[in-house]
């Protein structure tokens, strides 16, 4: 069997996308965590785009781990060389509202 590596990357909202932090070119998974801002919900869904737009993953539903953040894996084949943002929305009841974009590299 093959083992799956998986690269790590933690990320604050507050960080432009200038000081994003960068990730090497993968080879596996990534694990991605977002630092919640206030308030905090229990479920949220993310957006993972490229700078220009495109969609690269998504998903629906995500409960908050215990601490304030929220961790997700995707696949490195999905994020070639480049610059992402995650759109984080929390879910509220029926409605949905923005809870930051966050930024990294990939290089």
């Amino acid at each position: 069997m093959h083992e799956v590596l998986t690269t790590s990357v933690v990320l604050s909202s507050d960080v432009p996308l200038d000081a994003a932090p960068a990730i090497s070119a993968p080879h596996g998974v990534i694990r991605v965590e977002l630092t919640l801002s206030q308030p905090v919900a229990e479920y949220y869904d993310v957006a993972l785009m490229t700078i220009a737009g495109d969609s690269v993953f998504s998903a629906n539903g995500l409960k908050r781990l215990e601490s304030e953040t929220i961790g997700f894996h995707v696949p490195s084949d999905a994020v070639p060389p480049g610059d992402y943002q995650v759109n984080l929305l929390r879910i509220d009841g029926e409605s949905k509202q923005n809870a930051g974009t966050y930024y990294f590299h990939v290089r």
